[in-house]
């Protein structure tokens, strides 16, 4: 049995929680010599752990039902106010909740993304459709700022 098998044994299982303290002492602990290998080429970033903590916190806090409702009725409002400037989008059924995809007969010019970004707005070009994707963290101005955008620069 090699070091690192060794050493990887030897630490403790538990099903408790553990502190962040705790967790870089047994990632150090296990990254014995040779156990680079485990990597994948990156080092071990333990303050990402205080931001997913923090971010399911807010999911729990939000729930997963209404960050569902919320973003579906935001979906289904820009694909109202974009129908009028000839943008369709696939019927409720066949859409995800959090995010739709905006077609155009007309086609879409290339360098779309890019004006949409110079206006502080960031869309996802997928084929013939502008991908949008709200986020319950998004300015409550933002799907003003999306629809005059599309106005002035799809149409």
């Amino acid at each position: 049995m090699s070091e690192v098998t060794a050493r990887t044994r030897s630490v403790p299982y538990t099903s408790a929680p553990l502190s962040l303290d705790e967790s870089a002492r047994m990632a150090r602990e296990i990254a014995a010599p040779g156990a680079a290998r485990f990597g994948q080429g990156e080092s071990a970033q333990f303050y990402l752990l205080t931001m997913a903590l923090e971010a399911l916190s807010q999911i729990a806090e939000w729930t997963p039902e209404y960050i569902h409702r919320q973003l579906r009725a935001w979906t289904e409002e820009l694909v109202a106010r974009a129908e009028p400037w000839g943008f369709t989008a696939p019927g409720r059924s066949q859409r995800a909740g959090y995010m739709v995809g905006l077609s155009s007969e007309r086609g879409l010019r290339p360098d779309l993304a890019r004006a949409f970004a110079e206006r502080g707005v960031y869309v996802g070009i997928r084929g013939s459709c502008i991908r949008v994707a709200p986020h319950l963290h998004s300015p409550l101005d933002a799907m003003d700022r999306f629809i005059e955008a599309l106005q002035t620069l799809a149409v």
